[in-house]
């Protein structure tokens, strides 16, 4: 199982959302701006503008992502991540709790001991009950 796996569906959003882009701008060629903007009764040439600086950014993305993705499939990053990652919340953690179980079993013990021993460590002097003294 690859951990970035995320990636991909990432770089499918952004492939998407490049396709949305261009299907406006190539409406937009094909209509003619005159016509387009009769149609939405305003200038779009800030949304023609502001899709293609997203087009621009969205290639960006596009492009380090594909970058991440070809870092990531290499064969020496994988079992470095799994090891580094997966293999202490698998082994590490196991053993932490371990620890940590068996130093209060150890904390209970002695601190039982203790209260036991100082208990015994002085002798209680109880006044005797005299039946003619009330």
């Amino acid at each position: 199982e690859n951990p970035f796996d995320f990636l991909e569906e990432d770089m499918d959003n952004v492939v998407a959302a490049l396709a949305s882009a261009s299907a406006v701008e190539s409406y937009v060629n094909e209509m003619g701006l005159d016509v387009v903007n009769s149609m939405c009764g305003a200038d779009i040439r800030p949304l023609l503008k502001t899709t293609q600086k997203l087009t621009e950014a969205l290639n960006t993305v596009r492009d380090g992502l594909r970058r991440s993705i070809d870092v990531t499939t290499c064969q020496s990053v994988r079992p470095l991540y799994r090891r580094v990652f997966w293999g202490p919340t698998c082994n590490e953690s196991v053993r932490g709790l371990t620890n940590i179980f068996a130093c209060l079993v150890a904390i209970c013990i002695f601190g039982m001991t203790q209260i036991t021993v100082r208990a015994a460590l002085y002798s209680r002097d109880c006044p005797e009950f005299s039946e003619g003294a009330q």
